[in-house]
């Protein structure tokens, strides 16, 4: 709502505006009285953090005059530099501030009580929704946020989530997903990684999610941007969609924002990534993907997983999903 507001205020009335920076003022309030959390083995804090890290960098940034705002500034730089967290902190210039620990030392993370490249990608994602919030609003402020935003964040994506990044633009998830599959939800992250890292990777990844977003839609034939996919029966549509719009918007604001609007585009290449912290093995080939996530203390399960290289972006991305035996 905040968000919303910073970008339409000049056509919104007076006691609107006036409202929302009420809520956002209380919200703000609330959550700068409460220290970020720790917690990485399972069930990472590491998406509550950067999701935390939201209202207090809005609040900081569209109300920099504020009696309250040095409180919010600070308070947005702890939850921030609190989301990717590793126990060495040596060599970091921000290791005073770092108070959780919410990543394995390979900077891999648990959620659900396996390795979810979802929720690792989600961390990463909020943190530069709260920057771009704080660009749009101040840029003053948003240069003091910005190092504490992309606190570890190369560091998540060189170790962990480039590897998994398919021909079609989505990842690969060695130890399966819990939410919809294929839905794409990851759009705003690779805006942000290309539009503000100019990574060559994610730049690739952005264009051929955008085509497969759309797509997707197409074929849906009513305008959702999910569809079945997220089992509407159990109650999960409605959210996953306005997830989604949600991120295809900030995809948007993200280039429409741009530290670099254009750079290199590379391709996904031969990689393999053997991750004993998360008990995961995951090799990528111009052949496609090959996983085995093997069993843990926290999931006593063992898993593969193949995803077959797309015959063609969008239309024909051959998805093969895991079969129970």
């Amino acid at each position: 709502m905040g968000l919303a507001c910073i970008l339409m205020q000049s056509n919104l009335p007076a006691a609107t505006v006036a409202g929302v920076r009420t809520i956002v003022v209380s919200e703000a309030d609330h959550r700068a009285s409460i220290a970020p959390a720790s917690g990485y083995s399972g069930d990472t804090k590491a998406e509550e953090n950067a999701w935390q890290g939201n209202i207090l960098a809005l609040a900081a940034a569209w109300m920099s005059t504020s009696n309250n705002a040095a409180t919010w500034l600070d308070a947005a730089k702890k939850y921030l530099v609190n989301t990717y967290t590793v126990a060495n902190t040596n060599g970091d210039p921000l290791a005073a501030w770092i108070t959780t620990v919410n990543l394995y030392p390979s900077f891999a993370l648990q959620n659900h009580n396996f390795y979810h490249p979802t929720y690792e990608m989600v961390a990463g994602m909020s943190s530069g929704d709260s920057l771009l919030m704080a660009k749009l609003a101040s840029t003053n402020i948003a240069a003091q946020l910005q190092p504490y935003a992309e606190h570890n964040v190369m560091a998540v994506w060189t170790n962990n989530l480039n590897y998994l990044v398919m021909d079609n633009g989505d990842f690969a998830y060695p130890a399966s997903v819990d939410w919809a599959v294929r839905d794409f939800e990851h759009n705003s992250f690779m805006a942000w990684m290309a539009a503000h890292f100019n990574d060559p990777l994610a730049r690739y990844a952005d264009d051929k999610l955008a085509q497969c977003v759309r797509y997707h839609q197409i074929k849906n034939g009513d305008g959702t941007f999910v569809g079945t996919s997220a089992n509407p029966g159990g109650g999960i549509l409605f959210y996953r969609e306005a997830v989604e719009a949600r991120r295809t918007a900030i995809a948007w604001l993200h280039w429409a924002n741009a530290d670099y609007p254009t750079g290199t585009i590379t391709a996904p290449t031969n990689a393999l990534m053997n991750n004993t912290d998360v008990s995961v093995i995951h090799q990528r080939s111009a052949f496609g993907n090959f996983s085995v996530s093997y069993a843990t203390a926290s999931r006593n399960s063992i898993m593969a997983m193949i995803d077959a290289a797309s015959l063609n972006v969008p239309t024909n991305t051959f998805i093969a999903s895991r079969r129970p035996t």
